[in-house]
């Protein structure tokens, strides 16, 4: 069972966290979650306008999500996606050292959070880079819809950090090869159309409004191997920390918007 965590404020309870017995998170500063991201995350650098930061099992894991912008840029989506109700989950990274299954079932609790803690948020937008390997295997598996995606480009620095060619522009003034070579010996430049990777995209609705929404707009542009829209539930015992306290996901209904 899902459980959301919560602390107690002079005027009511604030929800902080969510719970699932041997998996939980609560927020955290994002320089906490920046110094995990940079430290174990394959790309090192952590999301840069991220709205919310969380800290998995007391730092096993940490997940990051940043503002919905520029919906308008966003394709078909651009038609639901409006300012306030979408969210991009930008950065998660778990220990192996947590259970099975762990990652699908984060991702459960992270939407059973963001209904209470963020009732305005209807869609959750994620990406899978190729060039890292990851293919959204993940994602699939939690009954993400998979939209068309895009080339990657992008440069790997030899400490393996991760910069867009317009952060690289604003940091140099140039992006000629040989200039930034000299810069960064070792650094490699990926680019889509040259070595057959892209980001994959996917799309998540938090809600039976969202799944309706989708299905309209979204005609022609899934993927032909996309699943139906729907969430992955996960269900598990229960037991919190002492020093906050829960409630139980079937007994509670949608809190007031803390934002």
């Amino acid at each position: 069972m899902k459980e959301l965590i919560t602390v107690q404020t002079l005027f009511d309870k604030q929800i902080v966290g969510a719970t699932a017995g041997d998996l939980w998170f609560h927020e955290v500063d994002k320089s906490t979650a920046d110094k995990i991201i940079i430290q174990y995350h394959y790309s090192h650098k952590p999301t840069s306008n991220s709205f919310v930061s969380l800290l998995v099992n007391d730092g096993k894991g940490v997940l990051q999500l940043g503002y919905g912008i520029r919906p308008q840029n966003k394709g078909a989506l651009r038609e639901i996606c409006t300012d306030g109700n979408w969210c991009e989950f930008d950065r998660m990274w778990l220990s192996d050292e947590l259970p099975k299954f762990s990652e699908s079932r984060i991702i459960s609790l992270l939407f059973f959070y963001l209904k209470f803690r963020f009732p305005k948020i209807m869609f959750v937008i994620t990406y899978a880079d190729e060039s890292a390997g990851n293919k959204g295997i993940i994602y699939q598996a939690t009954n993400a819809i998979e939209l068309e995606g895009r080339e990657v480009d992008f440069y790997i620095l030899p400490s393996g950090e991760r910069i867009h060619p317009v952060t690289m522009w604003h940091r140099h003034k140039t992006r000629a090869k040989e200039t930034l070579e000299k810069i960064y010996p070792g650094i490699v430049h990926v680019k889509g159309i040259r070595d057959g990777v892209r980001q994959r995209k996917y799309i998540y609705a938090l809600n039976k409004r969202g799944k309706k929404l989708l299905s309209r707009v979204l005609a022609g542009n899934l993927i032909p191997h996309a699943p139906d829209i729907g969430n992955f539930v996960a269900s598990t015992s229960s037991s919190l920390p002492s020093e906050v306290s829960a409630l139980q996901e079937d007994s509670v209904p949608p809190p007031t918007q803390i934002m």
